[in-house]
């Protein structure tokens, strides 16, 4: 073929003239992946989210074998929105024996940091020790009987609410107790689904639509995730916002956040609430890859 002239494949009714849709679309026909595929996943919503995930799902695990290193890490995300194993660490006085590697890809890290740049985004990798929200509790304190003041005014930590204890029951063990795994989470703290324009179906439905890597914060990752930033930054993310988790007590979803200065409580939200605490929103998080 002479040059300047575009290059086609030879076989099928797809070729190269038709753009990367065409290239994607002359694999799938090599594969005898026939259009009649096609037209059943435009009119067949379950049979295309079945194929979209399925390839999602392989994407997934192909990137998983490519995990990203703490330094690229922060080359995209940048110094202020990474808190290492080392510094979170030092603040709970806990030892970690091994190196823990950070079980996201680069393409994922890459894209969260264009998010972020964009201000679509505020995604930060936090490293997390696993502490339940009753060990949390136990290590940050609770706030004097000036109300508004924590152990220490000098110090930029939050605290929890002396009075905020109904979590504290026997009952509450199973979720107040629980710890999750320790490692590097990427979360999104620009606040998602304000609870003032849907309830917690809702936003449920909104988190499916984005992906099958996208979920709700776990509560106690939330929390730590909270205090953590504050001690080593001296920054109080999710000021002004509250988490509404899929955590629940009683039939009742637990939401967590500051509702009086630098005081955090644990408390409960019905699903239809619409109303009732402000600044209830979602802080969504991205699965492990790997």
């Amino acid at each position: 073929m002479g040059t300047g002239q575009q290059q086609t494949r030879i076989s099928g009714n797809y070729t190269m003239e038709f753009g990367e849709v065409g290239e994607i679309l002359k694999i799938f026909q090599d594969r005898k992946i026939y259009p009649d595929c096609f037209d059943l996943m435009r009119v067949d919503d379950v049979f295309a989210d079945e194929v979209c995930n399925f390839m999602r799902e392989k994407y997934v695990e192909r990137c998983a074998k490519k995990q990203i290193s703490m330094t690229r890490a922060i080359k995209f995300l940048g110094k202020e929105k990474v808190i290492t194993m080392g510094q979170s660490a030092k603040i709970y006085d806990i030892k970690i024996s091994q190196r823990v590697p950070i079980r996201y890809s680069e393409a994922t890290i890459k894209r969260c940091s264009e998010e972020n740049k964009k201000g679509k985004a505020d995604w930060r990798l936090i490293f997390i020790n696993g502490l339940s929200m009753q060990e949390q509790r136990q290590k940050w304190g609770v706030n004097s009987d000036d109300y508004m003041n924590c152990p220490d005014p000098k110090d930029p930590r939050p605290c929890f609410d002396k009075d905020n204890t109904w979590w504290l029951d026997e009952k509450e063990s199973n979720w107040a107790n629980f710890k999750p795994e320790t490692g590097y989470y990427l979360l999104n703290f620009k606040p998602y689904f304000s609870c003032m324009d849907m309830d917690w179906q809702r936003q449920e439905s909104e988190i499916k639509k984005m992906g099958l890597q996208f979920q709700r914060c776990l509560v106690a990752v939330f929390s730590e995730a909270v205090f953590t930033s504050c001690k080593v930054n001296s920054e109080e993310i999710a000021r002004h916002w509250k988490h509404w988790s899929d955590t629940v007590s009683s039939n009742i979803h637990i939401c967590v956040g500051f509702f009086h200065n630098k005081v955090w409580m644990v408390s409960n939200c019905y699903s239809d609430n619409t109303w009732s605490v402000p600044g209830l929103c979602v802080c969504l998080s991205l699965k492990w890859e790997s």
